[in-house]
């Protein structure tokens, strides 16, 4: 049972690293956008991060179901598309908390690094939940 459990983690580690990648790049565009809406144009921290948040969920969508997973561009597509945007919401809460408590609420970090602490603690329960529920993929297969 062991074996077996590690052969499948160094199975799943060329998608979890592809999902790395995917992630990051949208996370890269998910700060410059969030930082324009946030301190060029003002507009409020929570909807900022929300409007950048959404913008990651489209790009790690597309990116992952196409280059981390392989789907078959019609295959399941809406399903799987609400699947990961009902674990994203899950997630953007996350992400929103953290930023609501370390940065607005407590002032122990600057919003960008409650940010980027929150994303963290996002992209852990991203993976699993995507690998395992939306794109039957990964270790727990």
């Amino acid at each position: 049972m062991p074996n077996r459990v590690i052969l499948e983690f160094l199975e799943s580690l060329p998608n979890a690293l592809k999902f790395s990648v995917v992630g990051g790049s949208a996370f890269i565009i998910d700060l410059i956008l969030t930082f324009f809406l946030k301190d060029v144009i003002k507009v409020k921290p929570i909807l900022s991060n929300s409007i950048g948040f959404v913008t990651g969920i489209l790009l790690r969508f597309f990116g992952n179901r196409y280059w981390t997973f392989h789907q078959d561009p019609m295959d399941n597509f809406w399903q799987d598309f609400f699947q990961y945007a009902g674990i994203e919401s899950a997630g953007l809460l996350i992400v929103n908390f953290a930023v609501w408590q370390l940065a607005q609420k407590r002032k122990i970090v600057s919003f960008f690094w409650a940010k980027v602490i929150g994303m963290s603690v996002f992209y852990l329960y991203n993976y699993s939940m995507n690998a395992v529920v939306t794109f039957n993929r990964g270790v727990f297969e």
